[in-house]
Parts: structure tokens; C-alpha cells; sequence
């Protein structure tokens, strides 16, 4: 049961919040409701609920639904009871209803919480129609939108003049770049919208981090212009109460969105510290000073990327492969040396890359080792149609240095001392001009900077285990401070402090010193960095896992 929810993208949401969303969209008595997945019938219920206490005299009637889910209506006769009336609910996938003709009538308000279903689980002919069905209603959602955003611009369709929408809704509505037209949507179609980024974890015990939002919009319309979105964020139940009590009292909620769903997570003062050291002369991009890109696609890194004991079973020598990082945490301090690399290999991790642009003589240990990977196999890999030489995944691109992909602590900048390589489990990071050694360790250290990390967590993207991602471009987005009046010895003693403070494990303690030596010269440095300091805590708290405590 449980896993036949998770492949339909089916989380129940909990009876209280659907209770508090359920009593802000119905209005009165006589509203009707249309929840378009119902699933566990937890809306259903509620709606019910809100309906008798406002006085409606046969509220089953005014309630309405959808779902794909045979299983769904086993909850439904629980919920409303039996017989099911099979014209107001439908065992039917919402997508492909219309408004007007499935149900003779529009709804006062649509309530619920869509499946989340990533793209790549989606058909290729249905998400190609679902793309194209809401390019023709101005809409561009592009391919790697997910089932969600989908059920959500469908189901404004549905909504009647003046009527409301409260949605339980992932992390990704406010995260991912699909996301962003979809927000410009909903805001052309109502005339008043907030978003709210709750921090806590509603889905936990449903096998998922995903963070959650809520989105709450009155006013049904089409608008010439886009309304104004305020985002809030709240700890807990009680703190989305006190938004929608104050929203609905006339009161100015929240925030425009403007970067990343961090910055909903810091006050004022800190805003405008960071806003004022962002416009500094000293402050610049970290892609004003490097080019991000992705590592080696191999195609098949188990494969590609072996350990000495898989080295040596297939009898291959020193010059069958190359030396090659393949994941971020063996790179723990400011630079990936010979002894790094050394204690990856001695430890038994993968750390040779096997590529050769020619096939190798038949009988040598790399011949036989490239045949265990059949001809059938390789068809079925769409990476190796795109090389000339299937086996040839290296491209002699060394970097200058490495950025991790995805990051608890925050990023770093290892500088590449040794020269080699890396998968794409990892970025590589150019430098655009030639910048003596000195000031490569100064952009290392300051992207350590409470200032930087802050940054790094307003650019990035958080997702539900509490990691921090970012793509090559939003990478090169982070704000960095860079003094001219920090010495040649400075920076080498404070490089060499901070290398060893990362290799113990102490990141708050490097970030300290980063602090220190980069904004010594500032006026106010030392309580700037100290307030950013606090701010960033705050911050990571709310991305990493354990923040659903924080709700109860």
C-alpha cells in the first residue's frame, strides 16, 4: 500500500493542516468544493466538517472530487459514506478533465495536495501534451516540470469568480526555475496570493523530506497584471495560523520572493548588513573570477571509476588509468594534494578513471576489462552515443580547483593542486585569468566567509534531506568579499590555518578565521561578520533535517 502511494506521488496531509486550509477557503454555508486528488480524503473530511458548522444542510453534496486511485475510494466511502455518488467524484485522473464538462459547474474553492511526481516518472507523450496544453494558456512549464505544476494550473481553471485556492504545495514551488512561471500564473489569475515555507516536516513518516509550502489565493479573476506573491515562512501550525489571521485582517504579510526561499528565513537588520556589503567595491561574483562547469560524464561511474582492489584483479598497470577524484569528501581541506589522493587510494576508494581513446591489444588486462561491458549493454547508455570512442570519457580538462554539487556544511573551493580530474558528482572550477597563487587562496578563504556562505545559501537550492545544491551558474552567483589590503604572508598563514581546521572536521571555527582575515580592514567588520555568523546558523537550521523539531 505504502509503496503504491510513493509511486503515485500520493502523501497524506495531516488532519489539522487540512483543517486550517479547509476553514480558510470555504466561506460559507453554501460553497461549493472541489478537492481534484483526494486521496486519504483528509481535505474531504475537513471540508465536511466546515460545512456543518457553518450551517449547510446536506454538505456531502456541496463537496466534490478526483482521483486515479482505486484505493482512494475505499477513504471516501469511510469519509462521506455510502453508496458514492460517482457524478460529484470521479475515478479518473484529474489532468484529464475539463472544466464546465465533467462537472456542470465551477468552485468556490479548489483545496488539496497534488501528487509529486518528478518528470522523469511522467510518460513522454503525456508530459509532452501537458507542456503543450499549457503553452496555449500562456504558460511555459518546460520539460522537467513535475506533476504538480500541473495539477495546479489546471485546477484554476475550476475555481469560480471570486473564489479561493489553498494548496499544500513541495519546496520545489518556490526552488525550482519551472516554478517561476508558474507562480506568474497564479498570480495574473487571483487578485490576492501568499506563500508560506513551513519548516516543519509533514512527511517524514511518509518516506520523504520534501519541504512543504503553503499557497493561499482569493480573489478568482483574470487580471491584466500580476498581483503581488508575499512569502512568509512559519515554524509550526500555530505560526501559519497567525499568517492567515493577520493576512486576512488586513495586515502586510511576508515579502516579495527574491532569490531563494533562505532569504524568507533573516530579519531585516540582516538584510541590510548583507545588502550593504553585497554593494561594496570589494565585493564581487565568484563568476566574475571563475568558470563553473560539471565533471567527467562517464555514463557508468562504477564502471569508469575503480578502486586499486578492482585495479589489480583485472591486471591492469599505471598506465591504464588516470588519478581521479570521485567524490567531494575526500577533498577536506583547502587543497587536493598528492597525500590526499594517496589516503582515497590507501583507503580503498575509487580513484583511478579508466579512459583510452584506442581499443587496447586483445589479450591486455584493459581489453579484457573494456569486453565486460557488451555491446547490448552500451546501446542502452546514452552518454556513450554522444563520444566518439565509448571508452574515452576523459577530456584533459583539468580544473584549477573543485566545487562540491550538493553540500551540508556549506561550499568550498579546493584548489587543485595535484591536477587531475573529477567526476560529475563534483563541478570543476576555471579560473577566467591568470591569478597568482596567493589570490586563489584569498577567493578559497573568503568563499568560507559567514558573508559568502550566506550567500551560497540564498543562490543554492535546498532539498529535503537538508542538503544545499547548486548548478554551475548559480554557483558562480555567490557574492564574495575581496579586500587588496590583505598581505601576501597573511593569506598563506591564514590558508594554512584554515586547511588544517577543515582536515579536523571544525567548519564553523575555519569560517571564524575566514571571517577574521577578510573583513580585518572593514569598519564594523568584526560585528558584521559576527551578526552574518548568526544569521547563517539560523539558516542551515532551517534546511538540515532535524528542523522539524523546531514544529514539534
Amino acid at each position: 500500500m505504502a509503496a503504491e502511494r510513493k509511486r503515485l506521488g500520493a502523501f497524506y496531509t495531516p488532519e489539522r493542516l487540512s483543517q486550517i486550509l479547509t476553514d480558510w477557503a470555504i466561506r460559507s454555508a453554501s460553497d461549493l468544493i472541489l478537492e481534484p486528488s483526494f486521496g486519504g480524503c483528509g481535505f474531504l473530511t475537513a471540508a465536511r466538517r466546515r460545512l456543518e458548522l457553518l450551517g449547510a444542510d446536506a454538505p456531502k453534496k456541496q463537496i466534490y472530487g478526483c482521483d486515479i486511485d482505486g484505493g482512494a475510494f475505499e477513504f471516501l466511502a469511510e469519509a462521506l459514506g455510502r453508496p458514492i455518488d460517482h457524478s460529484r467524484f470521479l475515478h479518473k485522473d484529474f489532468l484529464e478533465t475539463s472544466a464546465l464538462e465533467d462537472w456542470p459547474l465551477l468552485f468556490d474553492a479548489t483545496i488539496g495536495n497534488p501528487p509529486y511526481i518528478p518528470y522523469q516518472s511522467i510518460q513522454e507523450k503525456t508530459r509532452k501534451d501537458l507542456i503543450q496544453r499549457a503553452n496555449i494558456r500562456g504558460v511555459k512549464l518546460g520539460g522537467k516540470s513535475s506533476l504538480w505544476a500541473h495539477f495546479l494550473f489546471h485546477a484554476v481553471s475550476f475555481v469560480a469568480f471570486g473564489g479561493r485556492m489553498a494548496w499544500v504545495l513541495p519546496g520545489s514551488f518556490l526552488q525550482a526555475d519551472y516554478a517561476v512561471n508558474i507562480r506568474k500564473y497564479i498570480a495574473r489569475s487571483f487578485s490576492d496570493v501568499v506563500c508560506v515555507l513551513m519548516h516543519q516536516r509533514f512527511f517524514k513518516t511518509e518516506g520523504t523530506e520534501e519541504e512543504t509550502v503553503v499557497l493561499l489565493a482569493k480573489g478568482r479573476g483574470d487580471y491584466s497584471s500580476e498581483s503581488a506573491i508575499t512569502f512568509h515562512d512559519a515554524l509550526d501550525l500555530v505560526g501559519l495560523e497567525r499568517i492567515i489571521f493577520g493576512w486576512e485582517s488586513g495586515e502586510t504579510v511576508g515579502q516579495k520572493l527574491v532569490g531563494r526561499p533562505s532569504l524568507l528565513s533573516v530579519d531585516k537588520k540582516i538584510a541590510r548588513i548583507y545588502g550593504e556589503l553585497e554593494k561594496d567595491n570589494a565585493c564581487i561574483h565568484l563568476g566574475d573570477l571563475v568558470k563553473v562547469n560539471i565533471g567527467l560524464v562517464t555514463g557508468a561511474n562504477n564502471f569508469f571509476v575503480i578502486n586499486e582492489a578492482t585495479k589489480r584483479a583485472a591486471h591492469l598497470d599505471r598506465n591504464d588509468v588516470l588519478p581521479v577524484l570521485s567524490k567531494f569528501k575526500f577533498a577536506q581541506g583547502l587543497s587536493f594534494s598528492q597525500y590526499d589522493y594517496d589516503l582515497l587510494i590507501k583507503e580503498g576508494e575509487r580513484g583511478f578513471l579508466i579512459s583510452t581513446a584506442k581499443m587496447p591489444d586483445e589479450g591486455t588486462g584493459l581489453f579484457n576489462y573494456l569486453q565486460q561491458f557488451s555491446e547490448e549493454e552500451r546501446e542502452k547508455v546514452s552518454t556513450f552515443k554522444k563520444r566518439e570512442v565509448w571508452h574515452a570519457p576523459g577530456d584533459e580538462r583539468f580544473p584549477d580547483g573543485f566545487f562540491p554539487v550538493m553540500n551540508h556544511h556549506g561550499p568550498r573551493l579546493v584548489l587543485n593542486s595535484l591536477g587531475l580530474n573529477c567526476t560529475n558528482t563534483i563541478h570543476r572550477v576555471y579560473f577566467r585569468e591568470h591569478m597568482p597563487d596567493e589570490q586563489k587562496k584569498l577567493v578559497a578563504i573568503s568563499l568560507l566567509t559567514s558573508f559568502s556562505q550566506i550567500s551560497a545559501e540564498f543562490v543554492g537550492r535546498r532539498y529535503g534531506s537538508g542538503v544545499l545544491k547548486h548548478e554551475p551558474r548559480e554557483a558562480e552567483k555567490i557574492a564574495l568579499f575581496l579586500p587588496q589590503v590583505i598581505s601576501r604572508e597573511m593569506i598563506e598563514d591564514y590558508y594554512l590555518e584554515i586547511d588544517t581546521l577543515l582536515r579536523q572536521g571544525k567548519h564553523d571555527e575555519a569560517s571564524a578565521k575566514a571571517d577574521e582575515v577578510v573583513f580585518s580592514s572593514l569598519t564594523n567588520g568584526a560585528y558584521k561578520a559576527n551578526v552574518l555568523a548568526l544569521a547563517l546558523c539560523k539558516v542551515r537550521e532551517l534546511r538540515k533535517t532535524n528542523r522539524h523539531r523546531l514544529g514539534g
